[in-house]
C-alpha cells in the first residue's frame, strides 16, 4: 500500500519536477552556448586574434584558449554565421535574460574587480581609449549615486523587480 503524502509535499515534489526539467532545459542550453563560444574563439584565433585577447574576453587561461582552439575543428565554420547565432542567442529569451543581467551586474554594483574586468575586456574588443572613457563615466556614475539616495532607491526597486521577474514571484 502507498504511503499517503501531504499536499504539502506533493506541491513540493511537482515543484521540484518542474525546476529539475527547466535546470535541464538550460543546460542543453548551455552545452550549446558553449560550443558555440568554444567555435568563435577557434575561427577568432584563425582570423588573428590573439590567445591574450580571447583570454581576457573569456575570462580563462590563454592555455585554456589554447586547448579549445586545438579541439575546435573550424573547417565549414563561417564569421557571418558565428554572429548571426551570437546574436540569436543573445535574445534567448530577452525578458529574464536581462533580468539576470541586472541582478548579476545591477547599475550600482561598486564592486572595484568587476569594473576592471570590464575595463579590460572594453579594451580589447574597442581599445584602451574607449575603455578608459567608459570607466571614468561609469565611475562618475557611481559617485553621483553615493550622493543620491533617491536614485539608489530606484536601483534597488528595478533589481527587486528583476528577482520578481526571474522568480515569477508578483510584483
Amino acid at each position: 500500500m502507498a504511503r499517503k503524502r501531504l499536499p504539502q509535499a506533493q506541491d513540493l515534489l511537482s515543484a521540484v519536477w518542474t525546476l529539475t526539467k527547466s535546470r535541464q532545459d538550460v543546460e542543453r542550453l548551455l552545452a550549446h552556448i558553449v560550443q558555440a563560444q568554444s567555435e568563435a574563439i577557434a575561427l577568432a584565433a584563425a582570423y588573428g586574434a590573439t590567445h591574450p585577447e580571447l583570454a581576457t574576453l573569456v575570462n580563462v587561461s590563454r592555455q585554456r584558449i589554447g586547448q579549445i582552439v586545438d579541439q575546435v575543428d573550424i573547417a565549414g565554420l563561417q564569421p557571418s554565421a558565428i554572429s548571426r547565432q551570437a546574436y540569436q542567442i543573445e535574445e534567448w529569451p530577452g525578458d529574464v535574460m536581462s533580468a539576470l543581467a541586472t541582478l548579476a551586474h545591477p547599475a550600482d554594483v561598486d564592486d572595484v574587480e568587476y569594473r576592471d574586468r570590464i575595463r579590460r575586456e572594453t579594451a580589447v574588443v574597442y581599445g584602451q581609449a574607449e575603455a578608459d572613457r567608459r570607466h571614468d563615466a561609469r565611475s562618475a556614475v557611481l559617485a553621483s549615486l553615493s550622493a543620491d539616495p533617491e536614485r539608489r532607491a530606484e536601483i534597488a526597486a528595478h533589481t527587486e523587480r528583476a528577482r520578481h521577474q526571474i522568480s515569477g514571484a508578483e510584483s
